[in-house]
């Protein structure tokens, strides 16, 4: 009887075991060892179903001249202007709206932002100004500005509060912490350091990716790196993506990320879509673009970036990716000086009519046009 009890109590033990190992949400491994040099020829119209620009309405009072950062919500966008210190609203199909606060050190007035924002329910636009962070309504109106006793680096909403970015490359405030949980009145409610502390608190160049959002996980990376974590609702990292390189593996603790360029293969960054993964990586000193496919797992080597067969436009590698769409905000003159040069794609093209309308759109830019919103639609 008692065999029989102990024979249950180990089948238990290794169900539960397994179970647990496998409740590890969203894990995926990613092997650069094995398709390294697969060079297997990848257009656009693979990635991709469509492409649309969106000129923004230009004129003095609306002249963007170098965009620093800029959101996209569904009905609106906000650029900030580095060289003007000036930051516009736009409507998402390009109409300009107004100006938003001004250039200064009092109420309401903005020195150098590190980052704007529109929020999820379209009723306020946040302007991250080192401890500050400034809102103001659609309208333009300063509804009153919230100060951190750190300077965050980046803002999202997260939930009903605000998770902020605090670790920045060779600065070590907020305690040495990564992200800062705060509610919209800026009261601080929890913190996060990331998995590899043994790094961080020693003042090394952590140069972290994120935090962003995919598939409703917070997720970040840290360059030249191997693991892609995800954050629980309980500020809980997790394993969501490892990547199998060509470096000789150390534990966290023992690496240095200054070391790390001179060896083999390393991260640089990449973007995330359901069906891809797009990576900037480093081989032997040389940055070389790869996409990942989630279903087949076969990782394809790109020369340069991806050729847009789709209207024979520039050359595709991804901005910013919200679900299925792929936003950039490109300078009007790069469209220009791109087809001059013999950068667009001259082969035959997916849809004719889509290759004459945007040669047309090229033929009537001049240099004092606003950039272009360019709107990739990829396969589901």
């Amino acid at each position: 009887m008692l065999r029989k009890a102990i024979l249950l109590l180990a089948i238990l033990m290794g169900l539960w075991a397994c179970n647990n190992k496998s409740s590890v949400p969203g894990i995926q491994h990613i092997d650069f060892t094995r398709d390294l040099n697969n060079e297997t020829e990848l257009m656009l119209s693979d990635l991709a179903t469509d492409i649309e620009y969106i000129q923004l309405e230009s004129s003095k009072d609306s002249y963007v001249q170098y965009t620093m950062d800029w959101s996209l919500s569904e009905n609106y966008l906000l650029i900030y202007d580095y060289m003007q210190q000036k930051i516009f609203l736009f409507t998402s199909d390009g109409k300009f709206l107004r100006q938003i606060s001004r250039e200064g050190k009092g109420p309401g007035e903005f020195n150098h932002p590190d980052q704007v924002k529109i929020s999820k329910d379209e009723k306020t636009l946040y302007v991250l100004n080192w401890k500050r962070l400034l809102k103001f309504s659609i309208e333009g109106e300063h509804l009153g500005t919230i100060t951190f006793e750190a300077g965050p680096r980046g803002i999202m909403e997260y939930g009903d509060d605000f998770l902020l970015t605090f670790k920045f490359p060779g600065t070590n405030n907020f305690e040495g912490y990564s992200f800062g949980l705060f509610n919209k009145q800026g009261e601080f409610l929890k913190k996060y350091l990331p998995a590899h502390t043994g790094l961080v608190n020693t003042n090394k160049d952590l140069q972290m990716r994120g935090p962003y959002v995919f598939q409703d996980t917070i997720s970040y990376f840290t360059m030249m790196y191997d693991t892609v974590f995800g954050l629980t609702s309980e500020f809980e990292p997790y394993p969501r993506m490892i990547f199998k390189t060509l470096n000789k593996p150390t534990p966290f603790s023992q690496r240095d990320p200054r070391d790390i360029p001179n060896s083999g293969f390393w991260i640089a960054a990449f973007r995330e879509s359901a069906t891809h993964v797009y990576i900037t990586g480093n081989i032997e000193r040389q940055m070389h673009p790869l996409v990942y496919n989630r279903k087949t797992k076969e990782l394809v080597y790109v020369e340069k970036k991806i050729p847009n067969d789709l209207d024979g436009g520039m050359n595709f590698w991804p901005g910013r990716i919200t679900g299925n769409k792929v936003y950039s905000l490109v300078n009007a003159n790069t469209f220009t000086y791109y087809r001059e040069n013999g950068y667009f794609y001259e082969g035959e093209v997916k849809n004719p009519d889509k290759k004459i309308a945007l040669n047309k759109m090229v033929d009537s830019i001049d240099e004092n046009d606003n950039p272009i919103l360019v709107i990739v639609t990829l396969k589901e």
